[in-house]
């Protein structure tokens, strides 16, 4: 199934630590909390995070996302190896039927890779989500110094 251009947005109930409250309807998809890093372009990183949430009876994998506030765009992870933060790509984020998946800071997030602009608080950036089975999902990040 291929996915539309975002179909609704508005305030999302859902995680009380996201610095922004916004919801895209999407298919089988509610994603809400959408916000990316404030950067410059010197900076050249930043990231997106959000909560992604499945309200149908199949599993879905976030397979890679579009920004074209990036040169690339990689799904990351952070974790805890030998005491120490690091941060690795992974080739995708599943999403389980009927649950919920939170990106965000130190855990699972989009990375934004050789910024084309800068990203100032206020700002919205368009992202696009491909997913194995639902397809293209187009969101909107709010950008955040937090």
């Amino acid at each position: 199934m291929q996915g539309t251009p975002t179909m609704g947005h508005g305030m999302g109930m859902g995680m009380t630590t996201s610095p922004v409250q916004n919801e895209f309807r999407e298919g089988p998809f509610i994603i809400r909390n959408v916000w990316a890093r404030a950067a410059t372009q010197a900076d050249g990183l930043s990231a997106v995070y959000m909560v992604i949430e499945n309200t149908g009876d199949q599993p879905d994998r976030l397979r890679h996302a579009h920004c074209d506030a990036a040169q690339t765009v990689e799904l990351h992870e952070t974790k805890m190896e030998g005491g120490v933060m690091k941060m690795q790509p992974v080739d995708g984020i599943d999403v389980p039927a009927k649950g919920t998946v939170e990106l965000k800071p130190g855990g699972l997030h989009i990375m934004l890779i050789g910024l084309t602009r800068d990203l100032n608080p206020g700002d919205t950036i368009e992202v696009e989500l491909h997913f194995e089975q639902a397809g293209h999902v187009h969101v909107e990040a709010t950008v955040v110094k937090p």
